[in-house]
């Protein structure tokens, strides 16, 4: 991965493809980050957090929460692109939510963006509208995706979401 495409504001995002943009590097799900995970959230569940009862299980492994891998798109998409210019980014939504492959402990997910919508609204505002998807290593398969629906104000003076 050579780094984020740095855009100098929500305008010229919105010039682009989704095909421009990449992905980002390859992240590992590794039982201990899903560990912390299931403390922060007290999701416990023997699928996650129990090697030997979860060997024996439906996907032979502890695997990866749902909500964990969600967590990790904001991260992930910086490093698929940043933008200047904007005073505040807001997360307004998450769409069409779908988890595909069990990601067991261990993986590795690089995280695409598929489709990139985005339109300027009143006040200096643009909404964003990011498909993304999430690629397991060594398979190629989709182990989810997600539609992300982000605000972005560039001019804090007028701010009233």
């Amino acid at each position: 991965m050579s780094g984020p495409r740095h855009f100098d504001s929500p305008a010229e995002l919105a010039a682009i493809s989704a095909a421009d943009l990449g992905g980002s590097s390859w992240f590992l799900i590794d039982r201990e980050l899903i560990e912390r995970f299931a403390q922060v959230t007290g999701d416990h569940q023997w699928i996650h957090v129990d090697p030997e009862r979860s060997a024996a299980g439906p996907f032979g492994a502890p695997i990866a929460h749902g909500y964990l891998l969600l967590a990790l798109v904001p991260q992930l998409l910086a490093e698929v692109f940043q933008i200047g210019g904007v005073a505040l980014t807001v997360n307004r939504g998450l769409h069409e939510v779908r988890f595909l492959q069990p990601v067991p402990a261990g993986s590795r997910i690089q995280l695409t963006v598929s489709s990139l919508k985005v339109r300027p609204r009143p006040q200096g505002r643009w909404q964003a509208d990011v498909t993304t998807a999430a690629r397991l290593a060594d398979t190629d398969k989709i182990a989810f995706s997600a539609r992300v629906d982000y605000l972005y104000q560039q001019d804090m003076s007028v701010l009233n979401i």
